[in-house]
């Protein structure tokens, strides 16, 4: 990947050749899940099919969905602390928290998307709010009455 040299370094008909990704480029994103799936087949993922960044453990019965740099996970207790455990050794990582049956949390905002436990309902996942007007308005139903709030 070629960029632009700062101004401090410009020299005419001169450009840079990046040896590490840049933040914000389309390859750090690249490089970066090519890190992460390779350590989660390392230790015994599967890929998904119908989408690479979805992963299943067998053995452990563990569920995960990256996107980008967050990792949402679905499993018992044990499982997770497992996951939880071999991420650390590898990654430097922040658990935001855990939901499920007796967890003191209740709810998470997972990408902009809130996500509850209730003890009627079960799990509860709200759409983001940003997706639901930029869908009313590409329909023009921003004014309609049925778009407002009950």
């Amino acid at each position: 990947l070629y960029i632009d040299l700062p101004d401090c370094d410009k020299e005419l008909g001169m450009c840079g050749l990046l040896l590490k990704s840049l933040r914000r480029t389309r390859d750090a994103a690249l490089n970066w899940e090519m890190e992460y799936s390779a350590w989660l087949i390392e230790v015994g993922f599967i890929r998904g099919i119908g989408h690479s960044c979805v992963y299943y453990h067998k053995a452990k019965d563990l569920r995960l969905v990256v996107h980008g740099d967050d990792f949402t996970a679905l499993g018992t207790d044990e499982a997770i602390d497992w996951y939880t455990k071999q991420l650390e050794a590898v990654f430097e990582i922040k658990v935001r928290g855990r939901l499920g049956v007796g967890c003191e949390q209740r709810e998470i905002k997972i990408l902009n998307r809130v996500v509850r436990v209730d003890d009627e309902l079960g799990l509860l996942y709200e759409a983001d709010t940003r997706h639901t007007e930029l869908l009313s308005a590409s329909m023009g139903l921003q004014n309609s009455s049925c778009c407002e709030d009950t």
